[in-house]
């Protein structure tokens, strides 16, 4: 009996990894120190702000999105009514998080710090979207329908 109950783990431990998208290659974390995200558009950020908001490839109000579907905040240094212009921007650094946010409702979120060698106020990107426990990361698909034109991501890498 014993032995059955551990073949049906496996079996539905690699069911789920296969529903879930397969290997970490699809999804957002797979991108790493070094890769480059393209701004392909402006994107005006207003007064007492650091930040704009993308879902489905349109700029936000935080308090308008649909938190469990998938978006990216876009971050600079100093707040204040300005406007970024197309650039590339470098990762700096990756880090995964999953802080609670409402009883057993994680944000299962990607962050990204950034660079640009012609603009320093850049700060990062995160994207992500609320969900339970058995929640995941974003996939790439699922980032670019939230960034929609405004960036072009970094490829996914192949898994060997």
């Amino acid at each position: 009996m014993a032995r059955h109950l551990v073949v049906f783990a496996f079996i539905f431990f690699l069911v789920s990894c296969a529903s879930s998208g397969g290997g970490s290659g699809n999804y957002i974390y797979a991108i790493s120190k070094g890769d480059r995200f393209v701004l392909k558009k402006n994107i005006a950020i207003s007064a007492r702000k650091a930040h704009v908001v993308l879902q489905d490839g349109k700029i936000e109000n935080f308090a308008n999105i649909d938190k469990y579907a998938p978006f990216c905040r876009f971050e600079v240094n100093t707040k204040g009514e300005q406007t970024i212009k197309p650039d590339t921007f470098t990762v700096t650094k990756v880090s995964q998080n999953q802080p609670e946010v409402l009883p057993y409702t994680y944000n299962y979120y990607v962050k990204f710090d950034l660079s640009a060698a012609n603009n320093p106020n850049i700060r990062s990107l995160a994207c992500g979207a609320w969900g339970s426990g058995n929640a995941t990361y974003l996939t790439f698909p699922q980032m670019q329908q939230a960034l929609g034109s405004y960036f072009e991501i970094p490829e996914p890498k192949l898994q060997r």
